[in-house]
């Protein structure tokens, strides 16, 4: 085995995410000295879960592309940070939405390498169709538990993820499944080799940075 299995989880992959992690950090402080302890708290757990990829990476033990790491982060920061904390939810109505669009990519994006390395280690074989349908299926999922997520955090903490609005709820479920639903179209084009607006080179790094 190559010496390049010793660099899961390695702070190098994430270096780009940490001026965001520098900003919790900072905020946390300056929260905490204003009295403000529930947005501390927000910053605080965001921090903390910004560290989520390294962790994933020594577990799986797979290389995740640095603009995965930076992907991530930016969008924690964006969603509860920017949009709790800032206010961005209140001040700019169509954040949560964007942010929804947004996640319904990213962890569309994900779901892919991921069964890409499972499919890979298990030697398995699974057709253009299955391949793009579980994508998808992984992408709604989220979109659904991110939902539940929302409504107790309203529930318990008092936030206003939600706007106590049924008509929110199903408009996010709309554009975090209608983002996994375009990256399942685009990685069903893939397989097909067809085009996939850069998709595959997504694919493609990513089995390269984790060859032995």
């Amino acid at each position: 085995m190559n010496v390049r299995v010793n660099d899961y989880g390695t702070i190098r992959r994430h270096s780009w995410a940490i001026p965001f992690e520098m900003v919790l950090i900072v905020s946390a402080s300056l929260l905490l000295y204003l009295g403000n302890y529930g947005h501390m708290a927000i910053a605080l757990f965001l921090f903390v879960v910004s560290f989520l990829p390294l962790l994933v990476e020594r577990i799986w033990q797979v290389r995740i592309p640095a603009f995965i790491h930076t992907a991530y982060v930016m969008f924690i920061f964006a969603s509860l940070f920017c949009g709790e904390v800032l206010g961005m939810y209140i001040r700019f109505y169509p954040w949560d939405d964007i942010l929804h669009l947004v996640s319904g990519l990213l962890v569309a994006v994900c779901s892919m390498l991921w069964l890409t390395t499972v499919i890979q280690r298990a030697k398995m074989q699974l057709s253009a169709w299955l391949y793009a349908l579980s994508v998808f299926c992984l992408g709604a999922a989220v979109a659904v538990v991110w939902e539940v997520v929302e409504f107790c955090s309203d529930q318990i903490f008092g936030t206003f993820m939600q706007r106590n609005d049924q008509f929110d709820t199903m408009t996010d479920l709309i554009y975090g499944t209608g983002g996994a639903l375009f990256i399942a179209v685009l990685l069903y084009c893939y397989l097909l080799e067809k085009h996939s607006l850069g998709l595959g080179r997504i694919v493609a790094y990513y089995v390269q940075l984790n060859r032995p």
